[in-house]
């Protein structure tokens, strides 16, 4: 079925005049900590979008600032839906069958169907709402059969996707996000300073992000933004490369990483290379930031790889120390990660909670696997978890049982994780993981995800018991 929607320029105007009434709407946006740059335009001609597609797919290469950019339009555009703008990150999904039961999760909390596939979902779905679906790629074919039944049942609800490639749903609005704007255009060929002019989207972004990063920072010293645009040409203008570039302003002068940049140009455009262009200089961008870490902030970094989704700082001392790294000194290293723009702190009612991107977790992986130590994080990360799930037991089934289904669903993609590495080494130990889970998932209503895991574990010989 066709999702571009009829929406008469009537719905659209009214439903501008009554966003200061909708303000209260319910939803789940994350709240954004650094203000969007070098986006305006690009927000000005989404926002008419929203009214014209029901499907907008925001598809780009990694890092180039979709998450972000689909957010800041969700912000704007939310009052404007009577059932709220609800965010639903797809990044830690794998099997598209359960892209339906991770919507109803996010929107229904705890009142779940016991069956949700795409029309039982579809049909429980408020009719006014703004569904953003973030990094799609991997679950594609989940995403778009859940798209086809929402938008056929509902003409106001909309759905914003964020994918590397399209949907492919008919009727699908695909608007490719780049890079930021290096130059000024009417400003290109002009090298000297900017003044009292405004910054391209690509500068201010470095500016913003170096001045967070160093006091001292001064970006009107002679020279600066010249190379700050030597800087954001060579990552053509690509937000997350900047961003790791800025991080290192407290140790770099600008024309030091200009030219670290230019230095390693042959590389990021070298045309034997397989990767598209933007993706060769992200990954030049992250190998320069992974060469500049000390050796025990590398071991933490591709160690962390191993979690999916977010991870707490007991679970990071417990999986991540080991040769050559302590325990103890796991948050100071986390804390320096921070600071270079490669792991995120994410906030939980319970206690902080940290995760890499998704493109910088794929680079650590990457890493983690090119070397011997994988194997020992792997079974680290399982047995952590399998320790998590088995304490949970009895705290499921007594007065704190609330608590600790919040901290269960917290790892809830960790617990996917450490199933995925059981059942593919020992079968034994992944059904008595899934057999502990059981009581989450049924409280939860995972019903669908539950039979999944048995049904691998029960394949594979393994037995199940009440654990």
């Amino acid at each position: 079925m066709p999702v571009d929607g009829e929406v008469p320029f009537l719905i659209e105007q009214t439903a501008t005049q009554t966003s200061e009434q909708r303000d209260d709407a319910p939803g789940n946006l994350p709240v954004q900590l650094t203000r969007l740059v070098g986006r305006d335009a690009a927000l000005g001609e989404l926002r008419s979008l929203v009214w014209r597609t029901r499907l907008l797919t925001l598809s780009g290469p990694g890092g180039a600032g979709k998450t972000r950019l689909a957010n800041a339009l969700a912000a704007e555009v939310r009052p404007d839906f009577v059932g709220g703008a609800w965010w639903v990150d797809l990044s830690t999904t794998l099997e598209p069958g359960l892209v339906p039961q991770v919507v109803a999760a996010t929107i229904f909390e705890r009142d779940l169907t016991s069956d949700p596939s795409p029309a039982v979902v579809a049909r429980r779905v408020p009719e006014s709402i703004l569904l953003v679906l973030d990094n799609c790629e991997q679950v594609v074919d989940g995403v778009a059969d859940l798209v086809v039944e929402l938008v056929g049942r509902s003409p106001s609800l909309r759905v914003i996707a964020t994918s590397r490639r399209p949907l492919g749903v008919p009727g699908e609005q695909v608007w490719r996000v780049g890079g930021l704007a290096v130059e000024d255009p009417e400003d290109a060929g002009d090298t000297d300073d900017a003044g009292d002019e405004p910054d391209a989207g690509a500068v201010s972004l470095f500016v913003e992000r170096a001045v967070e990063a160093s006091s001292r920072f001064d970006p009107d010293a002679p020279g600066v933004r010249e190379n700050i645009r030597r800087i954001c040409g060579w990552l053509d203008g690509m937000p997350l490369a900047i961003e790791l570039a800025a991080a290192r302003v407290p140790v770099l002068s600008v024309a030091q990483i200009a030219d670290r940049l230019e230095h390693a140009g042959s590389v990021l455009r070298n045309p034997g290379r397989l990767a598209p262009e933007r993706h060769r200089t992200l990954d030049s961008m992250l190998d320069w930031s992974h060469q500049l870490l000390e050796p025990e902030e590398q071991r933490l970094f591709r160690r962390l790889s191993v979690f999916r989704g977010s991870f707490s700082l007991a679970a990071a001392e417990f999986v991540c120390a080991g040769y050559l790294l302590d325990a103890a000194d796991v948050l100071d290293l986390l804390a320096i990660l921070i600071d270079r723009s490669l792991v995120q702190v994410v906030d939980h009612p319970q206690e902080p909670r940290y995760r890499l991107l998704v493109t910088v977790r794929q680079y650590a992986a990457a890493k983690l696997w090119d070397g011997p130590e994988a194997p020992t994080v792997s079974w680290r990360h399982a047995e952590f978890f399998v320790g998590l799930a088995a304490r949970a037991k009895s705290g499921l089934g007594g007065t704190d049982q609330l608590a600790w289904l919040e901290r269960l669903e917290a790892d809830h993609d960790n617990f996917g994780a450490a199933l995925d590495w059981l059942l593919a080494e020992s079968v034994e130990d992944g059904a008595r993981l899934a057999s502990l889970l059981w009581p989450f998932w049924y409280r939860r209503g995972f019903y669908r995800e539950a039979q999944m895991w048995f049904e691998q574990a029960l394949a594979r010989g393994g037995e199940l018991s009440d654990a």
